[in-house]
Formats: C-alpha cells, structure tokens, sequence
C-alpha cells in the first residue's frame, strides 16, 4: 500500500494504534479524523520536511 485515502478512517472512534509501512507516501486529508481513542502512530519510513 503507498497511500492512506482522504476519510478513509475517519470516525473510528475504536482505532487505538496504528502502524504505517515505509512504502505509504502519502495520507489523505482527513484520513484519521475523528479517531478520538487514537493514542499512538509508528511509521517506519522517513518522514519529508
């Protein structure tokens, strides 16, 4: 998977952890919105500034 869709979890308030493969490159505006129960997200590829 390279891409997290925009909304594409969004409002999944059970969504606790989430980890991220190095070959996602691009998250979607939004895609985690609403993950009120969110406490933690690795990612293991590097991060652009």
């Amino acid at each position: 998977m390279t891409s997290i869709g925009e909304e594409s979890f969004c409002g999944c308030s059970g969504l606790t952890a989430v980890t991220l493969g190095s070959s996602v490159t691009t998250i979607g505006d939004g895609a985690f919105s609403g993950c009120d129960g969110m406490i933690s997200v690795y990612y293991a590829g590097d991060i652009a500034g």
